[in-house]
């Protein structure tokens, strides 16, 4: 699902890897560690009256905040990520998967709000969740559009078929 005429970077470039790579490297790992993964897409935008950053600076700040709200002594769902960088004319945004533990995953609004949450706070704006400025969800090969995200887990027959809409929307 490239598309050439938009410039994309992502965390596995510096070490020579696509993002699909990248992801499915994050996902294999984290299901030898655990049952099940709560795999969430997500796209992080930047108001149209902020000037963006010519830097991952923002995003950055966001994956630290969001590492300790959901990590150790936060509430524990030892997430891991990956992102890619989408530079469609004037205003970047980012595509970002969250994984996180799916048996210690309470709620997936939840989640969503922590992100929503902890990307106003790395944009400088109040906490308030409805700027409308993070989007869930992404749509799989067959059209349908994944609002929550997706429940990976090893011995799901449709296994293979879940993470590679997951891999797509991510490349």
């Amino acid at each position: 699902m490239n598309h050439p005429e938009v410039e994309t970077t992502h965390v596995g470039q510096q070490l020579g890897y696509s993002a699909h790579t990248h992801l499915k490297m994050l996902v294999t790992s984290a299901l030898s560690l655990r049952r099940k993964v709560f795999l969430m897409g997500f796209e992080l935008r930047f108001p149209l009256n902020m000037a963006p950053p010519n830097d991952d600076g923002t995003l950055a700040r966001f994956l630290a905040s969001l590492d300790l709200k959901c990590g150790p002594g936060g509430l524990d769902l030892d997430p891991s990520h990956a992102w890619l960088r989408v530079q469609d004319g004037a205003h970047p945004k980012y595509r970002c998967a969250l994984l996180l533990d799916g048996d210690r995953l309470g709620s997936v609004y939840g989640a969503q709000v922590i992100v929503q949450e902890m990307w106003n706070l790395a944009l400088g704006l109040p906490r308030d969740p409805n700027y409308g400025l993070a989007g869930h969800g992404f749509v799989g090969s067959d059209g349908i559009r994944r609002e929550g995200g997706v429940m990976l887990w090893r011995d799901d027959y449709l296994f293979e078929d879940k993470l590679k809409d997951c891999l797509d929307w991510m490349s």
